[in-house]
């Protein structure tokens, strides 16, 4: 069975660009610590296996396609998307398409560059990926954010420098590879000066301060993130409804209700409540009663969930 998967990318917290490498790393890493190695015992971790396993069974292969480029016209502005595309062929097919489809997704939070320096810090003994390995190696369970021993050796700290011994290493290997390890390692080592940690990722927020009970993430504006303007809208102002109105008809128990609606003016906004009736609210989303049926005794008699459309097939 083959599944075609269309990534929405975008920039990496370090600057830089998600790219095939970054997308399909995850599946390396899947089969390179999940899978026992008589010649590298060092090389494997317990979790990883659990994790990985069903996906590793099913997966047959994988494709990298084309890079597709999506355009969101907003009218005074314009924005262009690089959507890399990638098929992924599996061994057999399930009954629910959906699981197969979640399976081994090619995604990943985490630049490339940032897991190999992961796993040379885990190879070289310094800590684990999961806390069950870290207990029976005795060593750290590896954190990038916290832990600042852990951070001082990946970032080089003495005469441990991980990332000119990975690029040395790579550039043996393909001399091509000069200038993008290059980048890839500068702007990891630029983002550690800037923000104390290695916890590269990607998305509209930024990890800035921590602290024992306390995590600080900044907000901010990225072009490259594909999920864009007015995506989020109906989470900034969460609408509510109220109880208007309870009669009691015979063996009947009636409730009306009112909800919120928002009318907006460019940047401002307006909320109003209008009568559950008809379509006059207008509601894009479907307007759901959830109760509970409680006894004299107190105990739960009846739970159910209501609709408009629901309401009206039952009658």
């Amino acid at each position: 069975m083959k599944i075609i998967y269309r990534v929405l990318s975008s920039a990496f917290h370090d600057k830089t660009p998600m790219t095939f490498a970054d997308v399909l790393y995850p599946f390396l890493f899947a089969y390179r610590w999940g899978a026992r190695n008589p010649r590298n015992r060092g090389q494997y971790d317990p979790l990883v296996d659990a994790s990985t396993a069903f996906g590793r069974e099913l997966l047959a292969g994988f494709r990298t396609v084309r890079v597709d480029t999506d355009i969101k016209d907003f009218g005074d502005m314009k924005f262009t998307f690089k959507v890399p595309v990638v098929e992924l062929f599996v061994k057999r097919r399930l009954a629910d398409r959906q699981h197969v489809a979640s399976v081994a997704p090619p995604w990943s939070s985490l630049p490339w560059h940032l897991i190999v320096l992961m796993e040379e810090t885990v190879k070289r003994g310094w800590a684990a990926f999961s806390a069950e390995e870290a207990k029976r190696r005795g060593v750290s369970w590896l954190d990038v954010v916290r832990d600042q021993k852990i951070k001082d050796r990946m970032a080089g700290a003495g005469r441990h420098v991980l990332a000119a011994e990975i690029c040395s290493r790579g550039v043996e290997r393909d001399s091509s590879l000069r200038p993008k390890l290059k980048s890839r390692w500068s702007a990891l080592k630029q983002f550690y000066k800037r923000r104390g940690h290695f916890l590269v990722t990607n998305g509209p927020y930024e990890l800035v301060r921590w602290s024992g009970d306390t995590t600080v993430f900044q907000a901010f504006r990225d072009p490259t993130y594909p999920v864009g303007m007015g995506s989020f809208e109906q989470y900034t102002l969460p609408l509510r409804a109220y109880i208007s109105k309870i009669e009691i008809r015979g063996d009947r128990l009636e409730i009306l209700g009112e909800a919120e609606k928002v009318f907006r003016f460019q940047r401002s906004y307006r909320v109003v409540r209008e009568p559950l009736t008809g379509d006059a609210t207008g509601q894009t989303r479907p307007v759901l009663c959830r109760y509970v049926v409680v006894g004299p005794e107190g105990d739960i008699l009846n739970v159910d969930t209501r609709s408009k459309e629901k309401q009206a097939n039952s009658r």
